[in-house]
C-alpha cells in the first residue's frame, strides 16, 4: 500500500479558505516538502469569502505523500484534499 501511494499519486490538491491559512500551516508544508521530496505535484487552491480562487502549483519540486502529512490533514478538516492518480 505504501508503494502504491508513492507511485500512483501524481498530484495533491489542497483547497482552503484564505482566512484558515496560518503560520503553522505554512511552516509545516514547507518543512514537509523539504523532508519528503517526491514526484507528486502540490497544488494549493485558495479561495476567499466571495469564492474567488487563486491556484498555486509546485513546478520544480514535488512531494511524497507521507504519514506526517496525512496526520496533519486529518486534524485540519477545513482543508479539502484531492489526490490525482493519473
Amino acid at each position: 500500500l505504501e508503494t502504491l501511494k508513492q507511485n500512483l499519486s501524481k498530484q495533491l490538491t489542497l483547497s482552503i479558505a484564505a482566512q484558515d491559512i496560518d503560520e503553522e500551516m505554512i511552516a509545516f508544508l514547507q518543512q514537509n516538502m523539504k523532508k519528503n521530496k517526491g514526484n507528486c505535484r502540490l497544488r494549493l487552491a485558495i479561495h476567499n469569502l466571495q469564492q474567488e480562487k487563486v491556484q498555486l502549483y509546485s513546478l520544480e519540486k514535488g512531494i511524497t505523500i507521507n504519514d506526517d502529512l496525512t496526520q496533519f490533514l486529518t486534524v485540519h478538516p477545513q482543508i479539502d484534499v484531492l489526490v490525482a492518480t493519473g
